[in-house]
């Protein structure tokens, strides 16, 4: 988790803010502060980027500490975020982020699309396809983050109602997933689309299967402490004398 990698690092991080927006923003906050480290300092909420017209509200090289969680998966025009979240930085500075990737959410997408084939006039997007594990990591390093790690953790999870899956994606901030322009749906679809979900993806229990697969990424704005690559042609010994 975001917390575990945070508490790992060897740096107490003053000016510090938090890309979440939802219902449990301050629940997050509390979950990424480590008391003996963090006891001083609260972090800055920062709105969702939609809302500011693709600008990110923080001021160039003033915070050591940039966490984002879910909000890369949110953002059409990543790049253009990425290196705004680079030049808020300041030298040194930590982004840490955890992002939905890959096949996150590929049953309730099927539902919607077949619910919508089968009670609407036509097929919208109502959820966006995340992107790679991989591509984001590369991402990382084309806008100028030093040090970049990626991994990634798959877990399922299982809902008793299609409504309770709606309200945990309305309290993490996912109510804002890129769509197509379209309006909203319809009792007709939503229906059509519980019972699909039921149909197709469901247990022997009864219970509503939900893949999430979540990124976790870390890289740090440049500074003259941090290791540096040696130079190619460099080394001493050949690998074919450790083999």
């Amino acid at each position: 988790m975001l917390a575990e990698r945070l508490a790992a690092t060897n740096r107490n991080f003053i000016d510090r803010a938090l890309l979440f927006d939802g219902p449990l923003t301050e629940n997050v906050a509390s979950w990424l502060s480590t008391p003996e480290k963090d006891s001083a300092t609260e972090f800055e909420i920062v709105p969702h980027i939609a809302r500011t017209d693709g600008v990110l509200a923080l001021e160039p090289e003033s915070k050591d500490l940039i966490v984002s969680v879910f909000e890369l998966g949110q953002i059409e025009k990543l790049p253009e975020l990425l290196i705004q979240i680079l030049h808020a930085l300041k030298p040194d500075g930590l982004f840490l982020a955890a992002c939905l990737c890959g096949r996150s959410f590929e049953e309730l997408r099927d539902a919607f699309l077949i619910a919508e084939s089968r009670a609407a006039a036509g097929v919208s997007t109502r959820v966006t396809h995340f992107p790679e594990l991989r591509d984001l990591g590369n991402l990382l390093q084309t806008c100028g983050f030093k040090l970049p790690v990626a991994d990634l953790e798959n877990r399922t999870i299982r809902y008793t109602r299609l409504e309770t899956l709606f309200g945990d994606l309305r309290n993490t901030g996912c109510t804002y997933l890129p769509q197509d322009g379209t309006g909203p749906m319809s009792r007709k679809v939503v229906d059509e689309a519980r019972r699909t979900y039921s149909e197709k993806h469901a247990d022997p229990d009864g219970k509503l299967r939900l893949t999430i697969e979540i990124g976790f990424l870390s890289g740090w704005k440049v500074h003259e402490s941090q290791q540096k690559p040696k130079r190619p042609g460099s080394a001493k010994n050949r690998l074919s004398d450790f083999l």
